[in-house]
């Protein structure tokens, strides 16, 4: 049995449906571990905590977790090589609530469960950041109401014919 460390609140332990593209990259990933296990079997350790092994996710081929310094390193380097600019990883968290309430349409009650977020006013007050896409679409909308006549424009006739 594999121990893992208590979330910090009870919506913090839950399940995620995850794209099949994603599971074939665990998959991929576990099977280089498996390899990297026979490979370096007289050097391979498996983390733990409070004493029992945990499967990490990602490793180095002797089984111990990425250092630190190595993973800031490999992440600097990917946003380099798209061209973005440096960013905290778990920016990504306001990234990705962001663009799955405002441009994929999920509901904030669902994307509240997917972070582990006990109430959906946090997600919503914490990752919602307007877009200015959205800002001025919103703009151009107001626009296409056009000319209308407001419900109220007409001379009102009270209920005996006679104008107000």
């Amino acid at each position: 049995m594999i121990h893992k460390p208590l979330p910090k609140t009870p919506a913090g332990d839950r399940e995620l449906t995850i794209s099949p593209e994603i599971v074939d990259l665990f998959k991929k990933t576990r099977d280089q571990q498996m390899r990297d296990r026979i490979e370096n079997a007289d050097k391979y350790t498996e983390w733990e905590y409070d004493g029992k092994p945990v499967g990490l996710v990602f490793t180095r081929p002797n089984g111990r977790p990425v250092e630190p310094r190595r993973d800031s390193e490999y992440w600097r380097n990917l946003l380099e090589s798209t061209g973005l600019p440096h960013a905290r990883r778990y920016q990504l968290r306001h990234t990705a609530a962001t663009l799955m309430m405002l441009d994929m349409g999920v509901d904030v009650v669902v994307v509240a469960a997917t972070l582990g977020h006990a109430n959906a006013s946090f997600t919503y007050d914490t990752y919602v950041h307007p877009l200015d896409l959205r800002k001025a679409e919103a703009g151009l909308m107001m626009g296409k109401l056009g000319k209308r006549s407001a419900p109220y424009a007409a001379p009102y006739e009270s209920p005996t014919g006679a104008p107000r």
